[in-house]
């Protein structure tokens, strides 16, 4: 709203005698002008047309921008927020649950007054999706808004195998950023850096994104996952553990892939600024050993790769033990899989068994 909107409006407004009067011109102005009320958030929220991303907020956030445009800020948000992600219903428009064929939808003339200012859409568009013969699912999405918006990243499906008879389950795994800085040198998207266009990323250094996301997927009135099932790897930034350890009740993962600074420095080159010593004593008081102290969730999840000849001996087991004798932990051994240009080979099914 410019100046000089603002004083013909404030002039207007002096001149009414009439309480009641002015308070129906104030709803009737906030009605007609919502995109001038609607409360502002990040640029990233936004979609190229300037349409507010509404899955980008969180619960409270969306109640808050529902105030902002003349709406009932609990009943309004809540029902917005059931229909994007509420026992499967994941409505992509507000077209899809309109009020005069759905129970609880959206009547026209809400649907008209947000119509130009926000969006179901989350930003994301599908370009592939690759099916392995294990039924595991590779999609690849291209960013249409944001900072990162013509980038590309992926999210893998990957089918967990249980008994006959017992509910199917899948582990999820998202990219957080596009591409990664971490330049992790065993890592396809590490070597290539912010540049490349499939990468997994590195969750702590996009806070700002991943927490709201974690607490979109944990809340009850919404997809309700357990805190338990979402895990967050990291290689280790220790101010930034420190925050999430502070604002999450998700689980946390370190990839560590070595038990000396010497080894780690020279594959997970972060480790320079926050050498094993800083990093581990951070997990010691986030996870102790001792079952009676207080503790950030059950236990850290340590991921280790494996690479041949560089971390996969016998000293190297050792090493890792008596580096994490403090922690309580788990451990996940993984086996490395080699990509075109690495110089790193996976460890010997001997030698993976041995450790």
């Amino acid at each position: 709203m410019c100046s000089a909107q603002a004083t013909t409006d404030s002039a207007a407004a002096s001149s009414l005698s009439s309480p009641i009067l002015a308070q129906t011109t104030a709803r009737q102005i906030a009605s007609l002008t919502p995109s001038l009320m609607a409360k502002e958030f990040p640029a990233s929220y936004y979609d190229k047309t300037g349409k507010l991303m509404l899955k980008c907020l969180t619960l409270p956030e969306l109640e808050q921008w529902c105030e902002s445009i003349g709406e009932d800020p609990s009943k309004r948000a809540i029902q917005i927020w059931r229909w994007m992600y509420y026992d499967r219903q994941w409505i992509h428009s507000l077209d899809d649950a309109p009020a005069t064929t759905t129970t609880n939808g959206f009547s026209a003339a809400f649907r008209n007054k947000v119509r130009d200012i926000a969006t179901l859409d989350g930003g994301l568009e599908v370009v592939s999706m690759h099916v392995a013969s294990d039924g595991t699912r590779k999609i690849i999405f291209k960013l249409t808004a944001g900072s990162g918006a013509g980038g590309q990243v992926e999210t893998v499906l990957i089918p967990i195998v249980r008994e006959a008879g017992t509910k199917q389950r899948v582990t999820l795994c998202v990219s957080s950023q596009v591409g990664c800085a971490m330049a992790c040198q065993f890592c396809y998207t590490g070597r290539m850096g912010l540049l490349v266009f499939m990468g997994m990323g590195e969750p702590m250094d996009n806070l700002d994104a991943v927490l709201p996301a974690i607490e979109i997927m944990t809340e009850p009135l919404g997809l309700h996952l357990s805190y338990n099932k979402v895990c967050v790897s990291t290689v280790g930034l220790v101010e930034q553990i420190k925050k999430f350890a502070k604002s999450t009740k998700a689980v946390l993962a370190v990839s560590l892939h070595a038990a000396t600074d010497q080894v780690r420095n020279s594959i997970v080159p972060v480790n320079k600024r926050y050498p094993l010593a800083e990093l581990i004593g951070l997990l010691e008081e986030l996870f102790p050993k001792n079952k009676a102290a207080n503790r950030h969730g059950n236990h850290v999840c340590i991921e280790y790769t494996m690479l041949g000849g560089v971390n996969d001996r016998r000293e190297d087991a050792e090493a890792l033990i008596q580096l994490l004798r403090n922690v309580r932990c788990k451990i996940n051994l993984i086996v490395f899989n080699p990509h075109d240009g690495t110089p790193f080979a996976p460890s010997s099914s001997e030698n993976v068994a041995a450790f």
